[in-house]
């Protein structure tokens, strides 16, 4: 990804501010997965942000719904049992090429641009 942007000087300037989705849905820490599923089916998103008290928690995806319908777990748990809580974020001001990268090396499809 790097090498596909890195002579296009008009996306070099680009922070993740300037691309990234400023109306974000959210799932409080203490749904259920049994809701959260019924929340994925309505909706196009595969991952959601997991907020407690305000504050970004974690993130949940569709793979991880499904992984915890294959190991059986109860329904009614919470997500805060599930979510991923090791997190890695960017703040609006960092470049796209830091934000590819971080993309890129960690395998992932999804990225919270958090402030503080």
């Amino acid at each position: 990804l790097d090498q596909k942007f890195a002579g296009d000087q008009q996306l070099q300037g680009l922070l993740a501010a300037d691309i990234m989705q400023r109306r974000v849905e959210t799932l409080p820490a203490e749904m259920t997965i049994a809701a959260a599923i019924q929340f994925f089916e309505q909706s196009h998103h595969r991952g959601f942000p997991v907020v407690a008290d305000g504050r970004l928690v974690g993130m949940v995806t569709q793979s991880d719904l499904a992984r915890i319908r294959v190991r059986g777990l109860n329904p009614d748990l919470p997500l805060s049992q599930i979510m991923t809580q090791r997190l890695i974020s960017v703040g609006p001001g960092d470049r796209l090429a830091h934000v590819l990268y971080l993309l890129n090396h960690y395998q992932i499809s999804r990225l919270p641009v958090t402030e503080g």
